[in-house]
């Protein structure tokens, strides 16, 4: 490096070191500087205001509030209003934000999207090509997360099921019946009811009144290997449930507040 650099940085480093600040909030930082004369200075510097976040409780109250800051009933609301409506259907992320600018602040109200608990066991299981469950587990499964969202038959032959070993020498194969090989086979029993696969009455997002219900269909396999269940829901079903949701939810905001621009996207 040259002298001139040398210089160069030399300077850059005192002008650093001349800057102190003496106190700082949310709204502005004082510091002091020295001139060029040597003498120290008081300086202050405006900081711009942090965004005031509102978040509502449910989509009636979020079109509440769209309709109060549309009728400027609110202290520095936004001069101009702009819906952004924004779900990634693969990650289970999502909310719906109304934005209100002024020339002092920004303003959002959120309305997250959250996926219901039963929901979002269905995503992951797409998420891992389906589910395995022992024969316990899936009977908890339909007592608790899908209790009243499959029919009560499936509960009844789930339970129905017993696993076992038959020493003959035959094979099968077929729904509900596996070659386990010449000599050992395994054995299922009570198997005549139970269906090659059962629908899910599912809803993309909770705390939205009046959201329609998907039925999401689920194909349901036998191992007889290690006796378990394997769920796979249809993928499809799920993605087709999430967009009619989102649809939906801007017909809702349409409806409710039409001159207020709505803004469509993923994150």
């Amino acid at each position: 490096m040259d002298g001139e650099g040398v210089m160069l940085i030399q300077a850059q480093a005192a002008e650093a070191a001349a800057v102190k600040i003496i106190d700082r909030d949310d709204r502005q930082v004082i510091f002091s500087t020295r001139v060029s004369d040597g003498e120290s200075r008081i300086l202050v510097h405006a900081l711009p205001p942090r965004p005031r976040v509102f978040a509502a409780q449910n989509l009636a109250g979020f079109i509440r509030f769209c309709e109060e800051a549309r009728g400027g009933r609110f202290a520095a609301v936004a001069e101009e209003l702009a819906i952004f409506l924004s779900f990634d259907g693969s990650y289970g992320r999502g909310s719906v934000t109304l934005m209100l600018e002024d020339e002092r602040r920004e303003n959002l109200v959120t309305l997250p999207l959250a996926i219901p608990p039963a929901t979002r066991w269905l995503v992951n299981a797409t998420l891992h090509d389906g589910q395995a469950l022992k024969q316990r587990e899936f009977i908890r499964l339909l007592r608790t997360l899908f209790h009243q969202r499959v029919d009560l038959s499936l509960l009844n032959a789930v339970r129905r099921i017993t696993f076992g070993n038959n020493a003959s020498g035959t094979s099968s194969i077929g729904h509900g019946r596996e070659s386990m090989g010449r000599s050992i086979e395994a054995e299922l029993t009570g198997a005549t009811d139970l269906p090659e696969e059962f629908t899910v009455r599912a809803q993309a997002f909770q705390l939205l009144d009046g959201l329609p219900v998907a039925n999401i269909r689920c194909c349901l396999e036998v191992n007889m290997a290690d006796q378990t269940f394997l769920v796979i829901p249809d993928v499809d079903g799920i993605e087709v449930m999430f967009e009619q949701a989102v649809e939906w939810i801007a017909r809702q905001l349409a409806e409710a507040v039409p001159e207020i621009p709505r803004l469509h996207g993923s994150f």
